[in-house]
């Protein structure tokens, strides 16, 4: 059975990778959508839902102590 440091070990190593490929994808999306004016609400829309991804994992990856 795994140690409980290995287990936050393990779950931030995943939560980093997921912001790993939420980030990728929102340059791909930028890189593609920068040049087509009427896109821009959609851009705005991808961009903002990356951040909240980005405040939510940060919350939970945060040690409670580090939170204050």
């Amino acid at each position: 059975m795994l140690s409980d440091e290995a287990i936050i070990a393990l779950f931030s190593l995943v939560l980093t990778l997921v912001q790993l490929i939420v980030s990728a994808l929102d340059s791909v999306s930028r890189f593609y959508l920068r040049n087509i004016p009427n896109r821009r609400q959609s851009e705005r829309r991808i961009s903002g839902t990356v951040n909240f991804v980005y405040r939510s994992l940060d919350t939970v990856c945060m040690p409670r102590r580090l939170q204050s």
